[in-house]
């Protein structure tokens, strides 16, 4: 998998809908399909920028009920 820096870039919009939590990031991003690519926009120290970003499929979670 893809590593990830905490406190870096910070998601303002996906394919060019705001996002104003992180509720939206699960919401927007759900709606999509596993293969799909998708236009990041980031906010990262002074700058923005667009990222691209291809949809991979979910971890199915383990089942917790014997």
């Amino acid at each position: 998998g893809q590593s990830v820096t905490p406190g870096g870039d910070v998601i303002v919009a996906i394919d060019g809908q705001p996002v104003q939590t992180a509720d939206d990031v699960v919401r927007m991003v759900g709606a999509k399909v596993p293969g799909q690519t998708i236009t990041l926009t980031v906010v990262r120290g002074d700058e923005r920028k667009s990222l691209q970003a291809t949809l991979g499929a979910r971890p199915v979670a383990p089942d917790t009920n014997p």
